[in-house]
């Protein structure tokens, strides 16, 4: 496993049912890139609302994961004010975000096959 995530808070909520753990990433591995879009689709046309909502989404994913790169920035993402939203720091979090997710995805398929 990499020292990027871990399973840790999926196994507790399963209680250690491997094929429950499964599944619960195959989940994962299903919804992210969607909410993603929709994140980046949302950065593109200005909507700050829609914005907020899926990195409040997507923050619960990336905690189940103890993806630690992300977690301090989905909340930025989640919790940035209208002024905020255009300004460079936040399309570079946008940017990290795509860019870390991009990396893991696959790295997370594969562990659990």
């Amino acid at each position: 496993m990499s020292e990027r995530y871990n399973f840790l808070e999926v196994e507790k909520f399963t209680a250690n049912d491997p094929f429950a753990l499964k599944d619960m990433i195959r989940i994962f591995l299903k919804s992210v890139p969607e909410t993603r879009e929709e994140i980046n689709k949302a950065y593109k046309e200005s909507n700050h609302e829609k914005f907020c909502y899926y990195s409040h989404k997507l923050k619960s994913s990336i905690d189940l994961l103890n993806i630690w790169e992300l977690k301090a920035e989905i909340r930025i993402l989640e919790n940035c004010s209208i002024s905020d939203f255009h300004t460079p720091r936040i399309g570079k979090l946008v940017g990290d975000l795509n860019r870390v997710l991009d990396e893991l995805l696959p790295e997370i398929e594969k562990a659990i096959e």
